[in-house]
């Protein structure tokens, strides 16, 4: 990578690697941004139906809030 690219992407071997200039951006968002490439790798090769995935996504937020309600109430 030279000085004046914010970037640089090489594919070798079905693998990607990808160089960034430290400050284009934080190791929090570079985790996220990660975090949701993963995501739709997974949500593309999915089968689960759309109304599938919106029930199961219902039944994972109810039982992280009975999980984490007492926290919250507490705070």
């Amino acid at each position: 990578m030279n000085q004046s690219t914010a970037y640089s992407i090489n594919v070798e071997n079905n693998q990607i690697t990808l160089q960034l200039n430290a400050s284009l951006i934080d190791q929090t968002s570079l985790t996220k941004l990660l975090d949701f490439i993963e995501l739709e790798s997974i949500r593309k090769s999915s089968q689960l139906a759309e109304a599938d995935a919106e029930l199961l996504a219902e039944e994972v937020n109810r039982a992280t809030w009975q999980v984490t309600k007492e926290k919250f109430l507490e705070s």
